[in-house]
């Protein structure tokens, strides 16, 4: 398997030159009439839209994402525009826009230049490169008939104007090359600033070279220093801040596990897996977000992967996430993993994956199925019960230390009243905590420490108080 996610299909993170068709989504016929009419005006007549993306209804699923940051390109069309040519030198020089409200509210100069008479051009992905809440707009135009090399050209978008942030050379050609299907993107050095790869023919030794592209604060360029994928292809997946609230209702069929995740708003990534650490076999997933998946998966892991640009952003909450469960509540830990893609990775062994995500991930406490333990006694699950308590007052689960002396007295006498067969006011002790419980609930007890008590003192009273 790769190391991408534990459980779920493996996502197509590269498309190829008008693989995607989605591009048209959206695009009436009229509609690019419009807007070749309003290109020829400014460019003449020779000039065509190549390609159009309507932002609001383009969205991809798999492949390169086309999302609209901070809501800057709702009701807008990007599109690539190319003149027609003889074949001969000098060849036209391209143009990229945005068309919104019936007219053109940006278009580039025709600075676009080319090698090759054959050439064609689409809008590749739509999203945030920097990491800063603007939007940036990768265009590829594609050169040559039989081997096809892109030339990737970029637009930052702030909402009210645009700027080309790529290097290109005196001949107008951008330096940001790649052949067909090669181009991605990673976040190589865990900064939240995303570099662009690409592999570029090398004619004379006859291979391809892989390259990296970075940011450098001002444009995207080929660099000396720019960060290169890891050796042992595990990218950094731990620059953000996760934070995962659990609450639990008890059903006929068990437990409902139903975990809220917020990625904080200074996290430098995106999260887009959550793991739950898993301590029984008997684990069924009820609901996920849109676009993301469930599983049991491996090893000692549970959880949930995106399937497609729905990962949290930094900021962002989502509670659609639960699981149901026979499993009692208990303390356990929690893996987030930021959005970064593992897709060159080649297969790797599962143990190499499992302790990568333990070291390689925001981690933190939570409340997930355990397995009731061999208990053999009453007695033996007090102190189970007494380490919740102790463990929910230092994770801020129980908020006033009076409350958990109060609980922690209340197992000490029912452990007292066991020990002498006692079993009647063992009982009527624990009734109290039940009833303490529903009352603490909406003050001094967290959704956590709440599950924990009520429900294994429950289970107690139920399945191991002598009767």
């Amino acid at each position: 398997m790769r190391n991408r996610s534990l459980f779920l299909s493996i996502q197509l993170l590269l498309v190829t030159s008008g693989s995607t068709g989605l591009s048209q989504s959206g695009v009436s016929d009229q509609l690019r009439q419009t807007i070749d009419a309003k290109v020829a005006e400014r460019l003449g007549p020779m000039y065509k839209t190549t390609d159009i993306v309507n932002v609001d209804t383009s969205s991809r699923t798999f492949g390169w994402m086309i999302e609209n940051p901070s809501n800057l390109l709702s009701h807008c069309f990007i599109f690539t525009a190319d003149g027609t040519n003889d074949g001969e030198p000098p060849f036209p020089k391209g143009a990229m826009g945005i068309f919104r409200d019936g007219e053109i509210v940006w278009m580039s100069d025709t600075l676009i230049g080319s090698m090759e008479s054959a050439r064609s051009a689409e809008i590749f992905s739509i999203g945030d490169l920097l990491n800063d809440s603007k939007a940036e707009i990768v265009t590829t135009w594609w050169e040559g008939n039989l081997n096809p090399l892109a030339t990737c050209w970029i637009i930052r978008w702030d909402g009210q104007s645009g700027r080309v942030i790529n290097d290109y050379d005196q001949s107008n050609r951008s330096v940001i090359l790649a052949e067909e299907g090669t181009l991605r993107t990673a976040d190589l050095n865990g900064d939240g600033v995303l570099e662009l790869l690409g592999t570029v023919p090398d004619y004379w030794a006859q291979r391809d070279i892989a390259t990296t592209y970075s940011w450098n604060g001002q444009k995207y360029g080929r660099r000396a220093n720019s960060p290169q994928p890891p050796k042992d292809g595990f990218l950094r997946r731990n620059n953000l801040t996760v934070n995962v609230r659990t609450s639990v209702t008890k059903t006929d069929s068990g437990y409902i596990f139903m975990y809220t995740v917020t990625n904080a708003s200074n996290s430098r990534q995106r999260n887009d897996e959550l793991y739950i650490e898993r301590r029984t076999q008997n684990w069924i997933c009820l609901k996920s977000p849109e676009s993301w998946m469930c599983g049991p998966g491996a090893r000692a892991l549970a959880g949930w992967s995106t399937i497609g640009s729905r990962s949290i952003r930094p900021g962002y909450t989502d509670s659609n996430f639960s699981a149901l469960s026979r499993g009692l509540p208990a303390i356990v830990h929690f893996f987030a993993q930021g959005e970064n893609d593992n897709s060159e990775s080649a297969e790797i062994d599962l143990d190499l994956w499992y302790q990568n995500v333990l070291v390689n991930s925001c981690q933190g406490n939570s409340v997930g199925p355990q397995d009731p333990l061999n208990h053999t006694s009453a007695l033996a699950f007090i102190d189970t019960l007494l380490s919740f308590v102790a463990r929910s007052r230092s994770l801020g689960w129980i908020t006033d230390q009076r409350i958990a002396d109060k609980y922690t007295n209340y197992f000490i006498t029912v452990r007292s009243r066991l020990q002498q067969a006692d079993t009647w006011d063992a009982n009527k002790a624990l009734q109290s905590v039940l009833a303490q419980a529903n009352l603490d609930s909406s003050s001094a007890l967290t959704s956590e420490a709440y599950a924990l008590i009520r429900y294994n003192t429950e289970y107690l009273i139920a399945q191991l108080l002598p009767h």
